[in-house]
């Protein structure tokens, strides 16, 4: 276990998340203790965590073990709830997009104690023929959940997301306008650089035209794997969010390929003097 001083500088321009999944037994998981002891060696400042059923984890314990680490968790990710328990924001099945609802209000209570936000992307719903019903579904469900996240101080991120995944949010455009009229304080853009190779023309553009749109970034290359694996050219990104006075988070998101410690190590050894201060 790490005894981390908390108020450590941070080494890198913004501060430097990755997304995990919260094992059932955290407190005593030897690779997920593994993972967090790495992330605060490499610098890492925050987290963002997939939880199957929030409503088990005690948050303030969770606080307190993260802190351990100098870990704070940013962003509930709900996509693997949604996979496990079937949740589907834009559901022609009023009953499931009902009950869908009715989890994401239990998340955003988790999110509020647990001082972050929450990330909607798979429980957007699936791929479908014919988008424009759903997106009006999904925009109902946000009518119900935008004045609790209010209530409650949440932040709700929509993950603008490639269309193998969802017909819901794809561009950052297209998101953008899905989102219009809900205030902007509370319902934010998240870009994803894998999602924004597939659905932008001009990935930079993109992410210069809506800078204040978004507050937080998955760093994932274009093969999902982390960054400096693929062939995305994180230097060129991470310098146009620098020159056009991005404020906010970098996240890493990404499948693994060897192992955790052999990826992230070499992904570091890349992206480490891209980020640096």
């Amino acid at each position: 276990m790490v005894d981390s001083d908390s108020k450590r500088e941070n080494p890198y321009a913004f501060p430097l998340g990755m997304q995990l999944v919260l094992p059932e037994d955290y407190q005593n998981n030897g690779d997920f203790l593994s993972t967090l002891a790495l992330l605060h060696e490499l610098g890492f400042s925050c987290i963002e965590l997939n939880i199957g059923d929030p409503q088990t984890v005690e948050p303030e314990a969770l606080k307190a073990f993260l802190s351990r680490y100098g870990l704070t968790m940013t962003m509930l990710a709900s996509g693997y709830s949604a996979i496990m328990h079937r949740l589907n924001l834009s559901d022609a099945n009023i009953e499931n997009r009902h009950r869908s609802v009715e989890s994401c209000l239990r998340f955003i209570d988790f999110a509020a104690t647990m001082g972050s936000g929450i990330i909607l992307g798979l429980i957007q719903g699936p791929p479908v023929l014919n988008p424009e019903p759903y997106r009006q579904n999904f925009h109902l469900s946000l009518e119900t959940l935008v004045p609790y996240a209010i209530h409650k101080g949440v932040c709700l991120l929509i993950e603008a997301t490639n269309k193998t995944l969802t017909s819901i949010a794809n561009s950052i455009s297209q998101t953008t306008r899905l989102i219009h009229g809900f205030p902007s304080t509370t319902v934010r853009i998240l870009a994803d650089t894998y999602h924004m190779h597939f659905e932008e023309a001009d990935m930079i553009g993109a992410l210069i035209e809506h800078i204040d749109n978004f507050d937080s970034i998955h760093y994932s290359d274009d093969n999902r794997l982390l960054p400096g694996l693929g062939n995305l050219d994180f230097a060129k990104i991470t310098e146009a969010l620098k020159q056009a006075g991005f404020q906010g988070i970098v996240v890493l998101e990404a499948n693994i390929r060897n192992s955790m410690e052999k990826d992230l190590r070499a992904s570091m050894d890349y992206l480490g003097p891209i980020l640096a201060r």
